[in-house]
C-alpha cells in the first residue's frame, strides 16, 4: 500500500535539494555500530517531480554517508572534482552530482524506492552550484549531531587564484573556508591593540575589530564594540572572561556569512550565537585563518578579499 505522507507531517527536513528532501529522526535502535564506529540512522527520504511522488523510511542512512556527500560537494564547489556522491549500503537511496559545464551547472540524479528488491525510481534535476554551500551546511550539521567532531565535514578546498572567481564563487568559497570553525571550541581574548582574538585551536582564528555581541536565546547576553571598548549585559565579569565562561564547553555547529554586510553569524546551539558586526566602510571588521590558507578578510563596504 502507498504511503499516504505529506511533508508536512515531518516538518523542515535537514537535507533539500530540487525535489529531494531528507528528515533524519535519530539514530538507529536496529543496527546501532554496525560496520564500524558509523551509526546507522532513522530517516524518511521523499522525492517528487511531474507527478511522481516516492517516499522510504528506516535505518537506510549512516552518518558515514553524510560526511563522503558534504566532503564531495565540498570538492564539487572548489573544482577538484566534478562529482559527489551520496552512498548507502542499504540500497533504498543514492544521489549523484555531476558538473555539465564550466559555468557551475550541475545535474542531479536521485533513486529512491522504499522496496529495493521490486522496484526503483529515478528522478533528474538541473542545478547551479549555488545550492552547494546548503548540502554542505546540512551534512556538517547533521554529522556533528549525530557523530562527533572529528566526523565533521572538513573541507580542504581553497581556489588557487581569487581573481579567476566571481563575486558568486568568491562569496561561496569564502562560506566553506569559513566552515573551518565546525566543530570546535573557542576561547576569546583582547589584545593589547584592542583588537578582540577568537581562537580555536590547531592554527584555526578569527580577529575582530568590529562590534560583536553573544544572543542567548535571541537575547543580548554580552556585547562589545569595536577597539576593546565593551559593555556587558547580566554578567559581572568583563567581556573577555565573561564570554569564555559562557562558550566554556560549547563547539561550533554552524556558519552564516551575510552578502552585503559581511555579518558573521557563529551558532553554538542550544540558543547560543555568536554575531560578529562590521559597521566599517573603510576598515578591514574581521579576518580568518586556518591551516594551510593565508586568510580571508572582510573590507569595508562588504567586500571580501581572499588571500
Amino acid at each position: 500500500m502507498t504511503t499516504q505522507w505529506t511533508p508536512d507531517d515531518f516538518g523542515d527536513p535537514q537535507l533539500e535539494l530540487a525535489g529531494f528532501k531528507l528528515w533524519v529522526h535519530g539514530r538507529s535502535e536496529e543496527y546501532p555500530g554496525e560496520y564500524g564506529d558509523d551509526n546507522w540512522l532513522r530517516v524518511t527520504a521523499n522525492c517528487s517531480a511531474n507527478g511522481s511522488n516516492v517516499w522510504a523510511e528506516g535505518s537506510i542512512l549512516q552518518v558515514s554517508d553524510l560526511r563522503i556527500f558534504g566532503s564531495g560537494c565540498a570538492r564539487l564547489l572548489a573544482g577538484e572534482d566534478r562529482r559527489a556522491h551520496l552512498p548507502s549500503l542499504e540500497r533504498h537511496l543514492s544521489i549523484w552530482l555531476v558538473r555539465t559545464d564550466d559555468h557551475g551547472h550541475i545535474t542531479a540524479r536521485v533513486w529512491l524506492t522504499p522496496d529495493p528488491e521490486r522496484e526503483v525510481h529515478s528522478f533528474e534535476f538541473e542545478l547551479d552550484q549555488t545550492c552547494l554551500p546548503r548540502i554542505i551546511a546540512a551534512c556538517e550539521r547533521l554529522t556533528l549531531e549525530y557523530g562527533s567532531a572529528d566526523s565533521a565535514v572538513r573541507p580542504r578546498a581553497w581556489p588557487k587564484s581569487a581573481d579567476a572567481l566571481s563575486p558568486e564563487e568568491e562569496f561561496a568559497a569564502s562560506e566553506l573556508y569559513l566552515r573551518s570553525m565546525i566543530g570546535r571550541s573557542v576561547e576569546v581574548c583582547l589584545e593589547d591593540s584592542g583588537r578582540w582574538s577568537f581562537g580555536m585551536g590547531a592554527g584555526v582564528q578569527l580577529d575582530v575589530e568590529c562590534p560583536w555581541r553573544l544572543l542567548e536565546h535571541g537575547r543580548i547576553k554580552l556585547s562589545a564594540s569595536e577597539a576593546g571598548n565593551s559593555f556587558e549585559t547580566g554578567l559581572p565579569e568583563d567581556s573577555t572572561d565573561g564570554a569564555s565562561k559562557v562558550l566554556a564547553g560549547k563547539r561550533i555547529r554552524g556558519i552564516e556569512l551575510r552578502a552585503g554586510t559581511l555579518d558573521l553569524v557563529i551558532d553554538f546551539g542550544s540558543g547560543f550565537q555568536l554575531e560578529i558586526l562590521p559597521t566599517f566602510v573603510r576598515y578591514e571588521a574581521w579576518e580568518f585563518h586556518a591551516p594551510g590558507r593565508m586568510g580571508l578578510i572582510a573590507q569595508g563596504r562588504g567586500t571580501l578579499c581572499l588571500m
